[in-house]
Formats: structure tokens, C-alpha cells, sequence
């Protein structure tokens, strides 16, 4: 039983079975066709979005990335961890831990807090300076390095809540539209699959947001390791 529109989120749902559910599986695997035509002869589509998306977060890297040795191997397995999770809340029967703040969170702290880190034992003396822009006046300049210093603080909460909100609103739209669908079905059997119809669109755009989000979440911890 579906007690509420959450109830999809919660790990002790992930054994019941509902209807709302098989609306999802119905939409889920009739996009399976778009993902993998060639499956037996060339790359799938799944295969060439990702493979792209990963290409240009490493250009992006290429600058700086002989300076933090290693971080340009944990950005991939990040990238490639937080589309596993997203897609993981489109299966029926299962939950995404991307939207839980619990998961998202400790995940942005630690990794924005490493290059803080790296940082920090490369040179001290540009860290601290980092805090104040250049060219501030003296008397701004206590008033500018609290700013910064509460920009900066702010980071890891805006890396774990930018996704974990996308996700959710995404994946409670998609519940709403399978129950939709399950109303209908007793009215009317034509609306009900012309419902489906747009349901599948839909979780295609879903797919298309949790590589976004993955790749966002990505680019932003770039940027910010940039700024340091």
C-alpha cells in the first residue's frame, strides 16, 4: 500500500509492490528502445551521453589537474557513482538515496573540504589571501572576507540540496503521474494509455535530468576547487 507520495522514498518500502509502481515500470522500459537500439553492434545511446558528459567535465580539469594529484580520477568515479544513484529512484520497487540530505550531504562536505585541505598544505599564505578579494579598500575588508568566508561555508550545502531537491521533485512528479494513470484507467482505457504515452515521456526526461544532476554536482565542486 502507498501511503503517501513519499512512501517511494522510504527503504522500508522497497518490497511493496502497487500499482503506481508498474505505471513506472510500464514507462521505464518502453524508453529501453531509445537507450540501447544497437545494443549488439555499437555503443548505445546511455554509452554516448555518458561518455560525452565525462569528456567535457575532464576538459574542464585539464588547467589544474597535475596540481591535485588523483582528483582527476575521483571526479569520474563521483560522475559516474551519481548517475547510478539517480537512476537508481526510476526503478520500481526502489528509492534513490540522492534524495535523502542524510546521503547528499556528507557526500558534498568531504569532497569540497578535500581541495580545502590540499589547499592549505600547498600554501597557507595564498589560502588566507583567497578570503579577500583584491583591490578592497581597508575599511571593507573586514566586512568582504566575512562574506567570502560565509560564501565559501555555504558551498557544500548548496552541492548536496541543489540535487537532492531536483530528485525529489522529479521523482514525486513521476509518482503523481502513475497514480494519475491508475485513476483513469477505470474511466477510460484510451486516455489511460494516451496517459502512459506521456508518462514515458516524461521519465525520459527524467533520465535526461539525472545526468544533469550528476553533472552539475560535478562541475560544481570543479569550480569551486578552481577558486581556491
Amino acid at each position: 500500500m502507498l501511503y503517501n507520495v513519499f512512501s517511494s522514498m522510504e527503504p522500508s518500502g522497497f518490497f511493496n509492490l502497487n500499482f503506481f509502481a508498474l505505471c513506472s515500470f510500464l514507462s521505464a522500459t518502453s524508453i529501453y528502445l531509445f537507450f540501447a537500439p544497437t545494443y549488439w553492434v555499437a555503443p548505445s545511446y546511455f554509452t554516448q551521453t555518458t561518455n560525452t558528459l565525462l569528456s567535457f567535465i575532464l576538459l574542464q580539469m585539464t588547467p589544474w589537474k597535475k596540481s591535485f594529484s588523483g582528483w582527476d580520477m575521483f571526479i569520474p568515479a563521483t560522475f559516474f557513482m551519481l548517475i547510478f544513484f539517480n537512476l537508481t529512484g526510476l526503478i520500481p520497487y526502489t528509492f534513490s538515496i540522492t534524495t535523502f540530505p542524510t546521503m547528499t550531504f556528507p557526500l558534498g562536505f568531504m569532497l569540497w573540504l578535500a581541495p580545502l585541505f590540499i589547499f592549505f598544505k600547498m600554501n597557507m599564505k595564498a589560502f588566507f589571501a583567497s578570503f579577500l578579494p583584491a583591490s578592497t579598500p581597508l575599511w571593507l575588508a573586514p566586512f568582504m572576507t566575512l562574506i567570502e568566508l560565509t560564501s565559501i561555508l555555504l558551498r557544500p550545502l548548496t552541492l548536496a540540496f541543489r540535487i537532492t531537491a531536483n530528485m525529489t521533485a522529479g521523482h514525486l512528479i513521476l509518482l503523481l503521474s502513475s497514480g494519475l494513470t491508475f485513476f483513469l484507467y477505470s474511466s477510460s482505457t484510451s486516455i489511460m494509455l494516451f496517459m502512459l504515452l506521456v508518462q514515458s515521456g516524461y521519465v525520459l526526461f527524467e533520465v535526461a535530468v539525472c545526468f544533469l544532476q550528476a553533472t552539475i554536482f560535478c562541475m560544481l565542486l570543479i569550480q569551486y576547487t578552481k577558486a581556491h
